[in-house]
């Protein structure tokens, strides 16, 4: 089942104390969906596509950290093969949609997104993330490095529309990193998110 935007925005929390104005910190970094839709946007015109494109996309932070996290769970990942994927003909077809999505994306309120977990969260928690709108072979959307530099890649799915991308549905699940769990964050389920709002979350960790 295809996951929510708001389903994988997970909760990176501290125990500090931290003020209203520092709870939320979500940076969006396009940076590798707009590289790539540069490319895909040349080849559409009929234009040339030169070593500087590709090198803008490779040396983009969200392609690095991609990269690195595919490599983590052994799986294959190389420039060579992404550049097949970008040239490939069934993403030249989902071009536009793609280039109207991330557009829409942008304009998205990451504050009031977070925002509107942050009930669910203990008292002086916060959350802070960099958030990746990320066009890749594969269509899941992730967590990364959430005990060091949180990330969540998102899948740049031209179905989503922005706002989607603020709104949490009622499949939507709650991620959050917890020591001694999954290294990439645990799902809360519907009784979960029932306990939290009861504020017994002890009794929510399994």
């Amino acid at each position: 089942m295809r996951m929510s935007i708001l389903g994988i925005l997970f909760l990176c929390f501290s125990s500090l104390v931290a003020t209203a104005a520092d709870r939320v910190q979500l940076t969006l970094d396009s940076s590798e969906a707009d590289a790539v839709l540069s490319i895909l946007s040349k080849r559409a015109d009929g234009k040339s596509i030169n070593d500087a494109d590709w090198q803008a996309l490779f040396a983009a932070e969200p392609y690095k950290r991609l990269k690195i996290r595919e490599a983590s769970m052994h799986r294959d990942f190389t420039d060579a093969d992404f550049q097949k994927f970008v040239l490939s003909a069934d993403i030249a077809t989902k071009t536009p949609q793609l280039k109207t999505t991330l557009a829409a994306w942008k304009k998205a309120d990451l504050a009031r997104v977070a925002g509107r977990i942050l009930p669910y969260l203990p008292d002086g928690a916060h959350v802070k993330a960099s958030v990746y709108p990320v066009v890749k072979p594969k269509t899941n959307s992730f967590v990364f490095e959430t005990d060091t530099n949180p990330a969540i890649f998102l899948y740049l799915d031209p179905e989503q529309s922005q706002s989607e991308f603020e709104i949490t549905k009622r499949r939507s699940r709650l991620y959050q990193q917890t020591p001694g769990k999954q290294p990439n964050g645990w799902a809360l389920s519907a009784k979960d998110s029932r306990c939290l709002r009861q504020r017994a979350r002890p009794k929510c960790i399994r």
